[in-house]
């Protein structure tokens, strides 16, 4: 097989592997949702959020009274139920709209009887889709703060620790808000994550606290900084909240689905692949170990990790993402054989500002060392992989539970 044949395989078993995902009915994973008391009111919110509800609405139908349905600009809201109100906000940075949709979920939350059920959809993205800052914070302040963290290159944990806690709707704030049952169905991004981890949790209970989030705050801007921010963290929903006893939140789909339906994919296609989770590496740390895996990797073999790096973005970095990073990375160091591929690409369908879903490289790409290297301090990625042809197409795909790093050696 050919280094470009080898390429195109593993592009083709990803974009297999999301397309069988997407396929599937979540919501009937999350049992409690089909007997719902109604009536039923829907909240929906992520990259997945109108898939999820459409599939909600097949399992209960004319039962749904109400529903709000969240997503990001880019994604495809298709054909709707007529009870289903859509709204749009801005991602990963939170804006007007977020600060809307999260009045409005907060609205309809607490308008559910008590003798109704609240069923709340979360998937990826969902943190800057519902933005309520606290009332001594506006909302350009919660926006710096936000946008410095994910540039510290924080992982994405530690940075919706204080997403909760720096929220009047986060850490399960939406589900305090209602009177009735809260049934929260989650699609998970985070590896290795808790219902409270994914879109922060707002209809989830939240076991951290506010000293955990200064801890973060402290660590990832600097005690001078962080200490501007201290006087605006509240609590969440404790576990020890009686309210919380109201509330049934499960992860439904998760990294792992991604990367087991992937090497699936890949075993039905002859090679010996076997997939593995990392919960928490840098970019520079993960490219590290796939080239390392690179130099023992046997002929027919392919591994798929599960990951999310973090990624330390300077000022003025230019137009690329971490999975176009990672894969430039691991091209532009020695120990990539000629019959090995390495893709890097995303889940939902979006690598950073790159305009890509990733990228898949080959050992043998005449790549000039030294404008990787340039590109690779710049993280302008995306301009060396459009030049190589080895970018990934880009589109929303409605799905949002991780990105994956492939590597195979042909046969």
């Amino acid at each position: 097989m050919t280094p470009t044949a080898l390429r195109a395989l593993l592009a083709q078993v990803r974009d297999q592997a999301i397309a069988e995902l997407t396929c599937l009915s979540t919501v009937s994973r999350h049992p409690a949702i089909a007997s719902a008391a109604g009536p039923v009111h829907v909240i929906a919110v992520g990259k997945a959020a109108p898939r999820m509800f459409r599939d909600c609405a097949r399992v209960l139908g004319q039962r749904i009274e109400r529903a709000l349905v969240i997503t990001t600009d880019a994604t495809g809201a298709g054909q709707l139920d007529a009870s289903a109100t859509l709204l749009r906000a801005a991602h990963p940075i939170p804006d007007a709209r977020s600060v809307e949709a999260a009045s409005r979920a907060l609205e309809i939350a607490a308008q559910v009887p008590v003798n109704g059920t609240l069923v709340v959809l979360v998937s990826g993205g969902a943190s800057s889709l519902l933005c309520a800052p606290p009332v001594s914070m506006p909302l350009r302040d919660k926006q710096l703060v936000i946008d410095e963290l994910l540039r510290s290159g924080a992982p994405i944990g530690e940075v919706n620790t204080v997403r909760r806690h720096l929220s009047r709707i986060k850490g399960g704030r939406l589900a305090a808000g209602c009177n009735a049952r809260v049934l929260c169905a989650i699609e998970s991004d985070v590896i290795g994550g808790a219902p409270h981890d994914v879109g922060s949790g707002p209809a989830s209970e939240d076991p951290t606290t506010v000293s955990d989030a200064e801890r973060v705050l402290t660590r990832s801007l600097g005690e001078g900084r962080a200490r501007e921010v201290f006087a605006h963290l509240s609590e969440g929903l404790s576990t020890r909240d009686g309210r919380a006893l109201r509330v049934d939140a499960r992860i439904v789909l998760g990294p792992e689905d991604f990367a087991a339906t992937l090497s699936s994919g890949l075993a039905r296609r002859g090679l010996r692949a076997s997939h593995r989770l990392v919960a928490s590496a840098t970019a520079e740390e993960l490219a590290e170990l796939l080239r390392a895996k690179a130099m023992t990797l046997e002929e027919g073999e392919a591994v798929v990790f599960a990951a999310e790096p973090s990624i330390r973005l300077p000022a003025g970095a230019g137009r690329g993402g971490r999975a176009g990073w990672v894969a430039l990375r691991v091209l532009a160091e020695p120990g990539l054989g000629a019959d090995t591929a390495v893709l890097c690409g995303s889940s939902d369908g979006v690598d950073g500002t790159s305009g890509t879903s990733g990228a898949c490289v080959s050992g043998g790409l005449a790549v000039d060392c030294g404008q990787a290297q340039a590109a690779l301090r710049s993280y302008d990625d995306a301009s060396i992989h459009a030049r190589l042809g080895t970018h990934l197409r880009g589109a929303a795909t409605g799905l949002n539970l991780t990105d994956v790093y492939v590597i195979a050696r042909a046969g």
